[in-house]
């Protein structure tokens, strides 16, 4: 009950600020609500940083509900949907994700930016990337893609463990528990998906669902600008900044060439 209770103070701050970033998203829909809500939690965190009574109930907004609306996405996809779309859309994902890692590998070590940032921002920018936006089906192009995630989290696991292995001198094998990798809101999704393939999830509920999915991704990401630390990033410089624009020039213009020569475009 009390660590319940500790959330109420930052979950009533980011609701609120969801339902005004909700109103304006309404009004100008080019925007709208999620953008709306990580933009005015910024400005609200450059004017005030929460304290630490709000901090609990932000934190779990920001990851928890956000993994809650990604389930909810589900209920709008079919299996069929995804294979049909997500598979056609296989050679777009992949070279623009090849040439976004590399690319973010080579101008992240021109810039002096550190191999664990580098690849943070590579890997968020290549999976978060613009293909899906400049596709068709969007949503289930960028679904599907999010999956890359599970791959990505396992090669990136086995390549640390494999560094930190030699950097021991140990000789033991690194083992994988490959389980607690997977992101628990991916496979809820996955389930969300089937439920929805199988009929269970009735029609008339499909646009409700989807509704409440947009909302808690403008709960969330109201939460994420509010916690947003703009002394941090000041000290860090713009170099971080810098490399992240740049892969996303190169995976937008990759990926736009990948479907004009694929002929999805």
């Amino acid at each position: 009950m009390a660590a319940a209770a500790a959330l109420v103070p930052g979950l009533g701050l980011v609701l609120a600020l969801a339902v005004a970033s909700s109103v304006v998203g309404k009004e100008f829909p080019l925007v709208g609500g999620p953008v709306t809500g990580i933009v005015l939690g910024v400005l609200l965190a450059a004017l005030k940083k929460p304290g630490a009574r709000l901090r609990p109930g932000i934190g779990f907004a920001s990851k928890r509900i956000l993994q809650a609306s990604v389930v909810l996405l589900g209920s709008q996809l079919s299996l069929a949907q995804i294979v049909h779309v997500g598979v056609g859309s296989i050679p777009v994902m992949v070279g623009s994700l090849v040439v976004c890692l590399t690319a973010a590998y080579g101008i992240g070590r021109w810039l002096g930016v550190v191999g664990d940032l580098r690849t943070l921002i590579g890997v968020g920018t290549g999976i978060c990337g613009a293909s899906a936006i400049a596709a068709d089906y969007a949503v289930v192009v960028k679904l599907t893609r999010s999956l890359m995630i599970i791959p990505i989290c396992l090669g990136l696991a086995w390549l640390v463990r494999r560094r930190d292995r030699a950097a021991a001198k140990d000789t033991a094998r690194p083992r994988l528990q490959v389980v607690k990798l997977v992101p628990v809101f991916l496979i809820g999704f996955l389930l969300m998906t089937t439920a929805n393939s199988l009929g269970v999830i009735p029609a008339a509920a499909h646009h409700g669902l989807s509704e409440l999915s947009v909302f808690l991704i403008t709960v969330a990401l109201s939460a994420t600008g509010l916690s947003t630390d703009l002394a941090a990033l000041r000290r860090t410089g713009p170099r971080p900044l810098i490399l992240g624009a740049c892969p996303w020039v190169v995976v937008s213009v990759t990926s736009l060439v990948l479907q004009f020569l694929t002929g999805s475009l």
